[in-house]
């Protein structure tokens, strides 16, 4: 087949784990033999390149950026003449490569895509890897399974935006106070828009089918008769970490010795970091050497003596960190679709302490591969912690548990079987 994967990201502009998610499906798909393109905008960097994972097409942007995990401005991304002109450069790149249908990973390419698809009369398919198509902020999300049933305009702004600026961007004028409240109805429209588009594709592909739960639940889905599945994203286990490279991080960020507590991902309200740092605190006078370690960036917070904060590793560098780890923290309280995180500690062969939220049950199974506790439940997060510091025992049998389930559930094999069977119902096959 020859298919296209659109991403508003991608490697070496990667600031999530949906891009590598993107960049390992793309690599997947060609060793089945598939005929890869793949399509995205241009941050500053080749405008066509050919790689392990397919033909890379890169279409023009305002936007600059140094590659990594930086991201720009989403009313970059979030507008009409994004859309458009993604749309116009789409068109061209399926008549171009012949492609059979397009595959959207991703929120903000969407619409372009949707309007090339149904231009040049192939079949489009969408992941949906958050609940950015439920609302942009979910603040609501952080307390509930779905959003409530008098959620609107008026809500959003008078009680869900006073909540998200409070907990992120603390409004200190009333200038600024009215311009975020004009953006918070910009991105209410954006988020319609983008639903319709949605509702139009032919295939949903969630990344968990806690994640198409939420949707449901909050009355995104308005299209009965549109197909919707959960395909899992895939790893592989890794038992071939590159020793002296762990060693040279080890010694770096003077890790040697240390019992490791593991967080990777932004730092904000909705990703539970403030959870984990009140964890730590609980650990600070203690004397075995336990040290909670923070990779990522956003919101700064204050950190007791045992956080130790890295902010500027690479993709590789951070899988190499999961090496390093005891144990690996989820502690999100926003509804995860199913983090990248938890899988990459899994295929380290880590166990995982998450909280019951999106798709992390899905894979976090409670006492089998670590512990799943009530988001928000710094108590329970906290004995969750300490069982897997203090006994080697338990952690090395979960963390022999997370690789088994691996191999079980979220292995290559296993998952592109299931986008192949789904890209060729999409193609009357």
């Amino acid at each position: 087949m020859r298919i296209g994967l659109v991403n508003e990201f991608y490697p070496p502009f990667a600031p999530g784990g949906a891009e590598w998610s993107m960049y390992e499906l793309a690599k997947g798909l060609r060793t089945k033999g598939h005929d890869v393109v793949i399509i995205t905008p241009n941050y500053g960097t080749k405008s066509f390149e050919e790689n392990e994972s397919g033909r890379i097409y890169r279409y023009a942007f305002v936007k600059r950026m140094k590659e990594g995990r930086r991201l720009p401005g989403f009313i970059w991304l979030a507008n009409p003449i994004h859309y458009v002109m993604s749309a116009i450069f789409m068109i061209k790149i399926i008549r171009k490569e012949q492609l059979e249908l397009i595959h959207v990973q991703n929120k903000y390419t969407l619409v372009g895509a949707w309007i090339a698809a149904r231009l040049t009369g192939i079949p489009i398919l969408a992941s949906i890897r958050d609940t950015s198509h439920i609302c942009r902020i979910a603040v609501c999300l952080h307390h509930f399974e779905s959003v409530p049933q008098d959620c609107g305009i008026g809500k959003l702004l008078e009680e869900c935006s006073e909540e998200y600026y409070e907990q992120y961007y603390p409004v200190k004028s009333l200038r600024a106070h009215l311009r975020d409240k004009v953006f918070q109805v910009y991105h209410w429209m954006d988020v319609h828009l983008r639903r319709i588009a949605l509702n139009r594709v032919d295939t949903v592909i969630g990344v968990s089918q806690g994640i198409l739960n939420v949707h449901e639940k909050s009355r995104v889905f308005t299209n009965s008769r549109q197909a919707k599945y959960a395909i899992y994203n895939f790893v592989d286990v890794n038992d071939n970490a590159d020793s002296l490279d762990k060693t040279k991080l080890a010694d770096q960020y003077q890790l040697r010795g240390m019992r490791i507590v593991l967080y990777v991902g932004g730092f904000s309200k909705g990703k539970g970091t403030q959870d984990f740092i009140d964890v730590a605190r609980r650990f600070e006078n203690r004397t075995d050497n336990t040290l909670f370690v923070m990779i990522g960036s956003g919101k700064s917070f204050q950190l007791p003596s045992n956080v130790k904060l890295i902010r500027d590793l690479d993709h590789y560098q951070t899988l190499q960190m999961y090496q390093l780890a005891h144990v690996v923290v989820v502690p999100s309280v926003c509804q995860e679709s199913l983090s990248r995180v938890v899988l990459e500690a899994m295929s380290a062969g880590k166990p995982i302490v998450g909280t019951r939220v999106g798709g992390t049950p899905e894979a976090v199974l409670d006492g089998e591969n670590g512990f799943v506790v009530e988001r928000g439940d710094v108590e329970a997060l906290s004995e969750a912690i300490t069982k897997l510091v203090v006994n080697d025992a338990l952690r090395e049998k979960m963390g022999e548990r997370s690789k088994e389930l691996v191999r079980e559930r979220f292995n290559q094999e296993l998952q592109i079987e299931k986008i192949e069977a789904l890209y060729q119902t999409c193609l009357g096959e």
